[in-house]
């Protein structure tokens, strides 16, 4: 016999018999449990309502996932039965809780969280399902911001999925904004869509999200250059020009994640707002022209060298004493030696802090490298100026074996 007859013959049964509704269930927990989700995911108002009003402690429950019915139906998109099931807990607790906000977590139906850290808020989100979200935003807006296990908040959730209209319900009624600044930045969920309306939605609600770091330290101006989003690096920089442009946690200005992900267009974003690289360097004292070496980015290499303004930037030496062409022989990139030597510009005599200069680190590192990158680099080291023909002689002997 289905759960429904199993219920409707009670409800015919227990008026003649007294029967307790709970007795009905037996004893086992997980079985009355299973009995009310069963409604709860396909939208039977009447068992709902039933199992509500003679045993409204039901409505707390959770199963083996932490989810409460009200988890179950919000996930389901069963609009219905969320309006019901807010309906039975708040006749059966008589409180307001949307006026008040005095709520203790526990005791609100809206905050149970389930082994994931989800609440009914966040399974509407995840599973796509806004007419269900805004009715428990509307009960409990401040859930808006609670955060899951994977620090994913309602509020991250609904800019991920590109909600505006929820965004916006969320914001109108959010009371206590602090909270919204932490776990995931809705701010780069709205960059990672690509999305300039719901961009400037947020931070018109929220201009502090601009500055909100990750875990790794990283604002949505840093996100954007790491994924070369031109257009979204230029427009944070139009909305707020004056903001400071500051290092995550490895030390790297957003900047040096362009040149890390070879992305030259935003670089050149990047450099019209902030002309003057030489102030933005890592906390090894490096460079883009030192980032993008050791990245082994050669087209931004080359835009570099090409760009006279930057032309400061090719003999620089970081912390360790290396300039750029240091890096590249270390690494042994051929293709980035042999563009740089090439470059009159270069000085191929700078000493490092081991006392090597550039000829002395390729002459070290050049055993690494293949028949094909040899060659390379001796074509390029013929073609360049130096002073030391000792060392030539022996870096053109070397590269021949």
């Amino acid at each position: 016999m289905m759960l429904i007859d199993l219920l409707a013959s009670w409800n015919e049964f227990q008026p003649k018999t007294g029967t307790p509704f709970p007795i009905f269930f037996g004893k086992s927990a997980l079985w009355r449990t299973r009995c009310f989700m069963l409604p709860a995911s396909h939208e039977n108002l009447g068992i709902m309502q039933l199992i509500g009003l003679h045993c409204p402690s039901m409505i707390m429950k959770q199963n083996s996932n932490g989810d409460t019915a009200l988890h179950v139906a919000a996930g389901s998109g069963c609009h219905f039965v969320v309006c019901t099931l807010l309906r039975l807990w708040l006749q059966g607790d008589q409180v307001d809780y949307r006026a008040t906000y005095e709520i203790i977590d526990d005791l609100n139906l809206l905050r149970v969280r389930n082994k994931k850290g989800n609440t009914a808020l966040h399974e509407a989100m995840i599973n796509g399902h806004k007419h269900c979200a805004f009715l428990l935003i509307d009960k409990d807006p401040e859930v808006s911001y609670f955060l899951n296990m994977k620090g994913e908040s309602p509020l991250y959730l609904a800019a991920k999925a590109g909600y505006e209209e929820t965004i916006n319900f969320m914001f109108q009624e959010i009371r206590n904004k602090d909270e919204c600044l932490k776990g995931k930045s809705p701010l780069q969920a709205a960059i990672t869509r690509r999305n300039k309306g719901l961009i400037s939605m947020i931070l018109q609600n929220e201009p502090r999200f601009i500055n909100l770091r990750d875990k790794e330290g990283r604002t949505a101006l840093h996100y954007a250059a790491f994924m070369g989003y031109n257009e979204e690096v230029q427009y944070l920089l139009e909305l707020f020009s004056a903001s400071p442009i500051e290092r995550d946690n490895d030390g790297l200005f957003p900047i040096h994640l362009a040149a890390t992900e070879g992305h030259i267009q935003t670089i050149r974003v990047l450099l019209r707002h902030y002309p003057d690289p030489k102030e933005m360097l890592n906390l090894n004292g490096q460079s883009i022209l030192h980032i993008a070496t050791n990245a082994e980015k050669h087209d931004v290499v080359s835009y570099i060298l090409k760009n006279h303004a930057l032309g400061f930037l090719i003999n620089c030496r970081d912390l360790d004493g290396n300039t750029a062409l240091h890096l590249a022989a270390i690494k042994s990139n051929a293709l980035i030696v042999s563009t740089m030597v090439q470059d009159m510009r270069v000085d191929l005599e700078i000493i490092n802090n081991e006392g090597l200069s550039v000829l002395n680190v390729v002459e070290q590192f050049i055993e690494r490298a293949g028949v094909n990158e040899k060659q390379l680099i001796r074509v390029a080291l013929s073609a360049a100026r130096y002073t030391n023909a000792r060392s030539w002689c022996s870096i053109c002997r070397q590269s021949r074996d």
